[in-house]
């Protein structure tokens, strides 16, 4: 919970300094509306993101992050190496 606190507030920071600088939230807006984001979700970002709680955090982990089994393949030439 401290960890999931501390990112948050590092966040809240990163964004506090993005509105001091005209270019830097430029940059930010225009990266975000590129992948898809709305300016309405970029604005409720913050909130949306303090609202999220440490269970949730792990609940995301624990679906995403799975050991599900894996393979690796290695092409070669025709005749091996």
């Amino acid at each position: 919970d401290l960890h999931v606190r501390s990112r948050r507030q590092r966040q809240m920071c990163i964004r506090d300094s993005a509105k001091d600088s005209p270019t830097s939230a430029a940059r930010t807006v225009g990266a975000l509306l590129a992948v898809g984001m709305t300016l309405d979700e970029i604005e409720a970002w913050p909130e949306r993101v303090s609202d999220v709680s440490t269970e949730q955090v792990n609940a995301a982990a624990r679906a995403l992050l799975t050991e599900a089994p894996t393979g690796t393949g290695v092409l070669l030439p025709e005749g091996g190496v």
